[in-house]
């Protein structure tokens, strides 16, 4: 059972993951636009704050857009990337050359959907000449650098 709920796990994630960083909408999403989107959702969330497991957003696709890149990136975080030489190492004893984290962010636990918001603003603010270039890249990149996954394995990349 449990190899049955995993398979079905790696197979959303591999659809969300396909969906966001191959679908044209997101393609076209620059560091700005998302800036402005996420600037959006934080004025959003200053009037109505998520409270617990409970996270409200906009009824608007600009604020919403913002929530999907979040979201994006906290549900694949946890996929684990293998050797590309066909072995299948046991991944469940820990991490090590053959088993890391695939997008090299690790959540500690209890972030919330604040703090992610947080960290792409900042990023995104203090990188405003790269505000025309695709979006997720710079999402992701604002993430592995504010929750990195150190001493996961010795050739962590940076």
């Amino acid at each position: 059972m449990f190899q049955f709920l995993r398979g079905i796990a790696l197979i959303m994630a591999t659809i969300a993951f396909t969906l966001l960083f191959s679908w044209d909408g997101a393609k076209t999403q620059s560091l700005g636009s998302i800036t402005q989107f996420c600037g959006k959702l934080e004025n959003y969330w200053r009037q109505n704050p998520p409270r617990g497991d409970s996270v409200s957003i906009p009824n608007e696709a600009d604020g919403a857009l913002c929530y999907g890149y979040l979201l994006a990136i906290s549900g694949l975080s946890s996929l684990v990337a293998t050797s590309a030489d066909g072995s299948k190492p046991d991944c469940s004893k820990g991490f090590g050359p053959n088993c890391r984290h695939a997008l090299s962010v690790c959540f500690p636990k209890g972030v919330s959907f604040e703090q992610g918001l947080a960290v792409v603003l900042t990023y995104a603010r203090s990188h405003a000449p790269q505000w025309h270039e695709n979006a997720w890249v710079h999402v992701l990149s604002a993430f592995a650098q504010a929750f990195p996954c150190d001493g996961e394995y010795l050739d962590a990349p940076k």
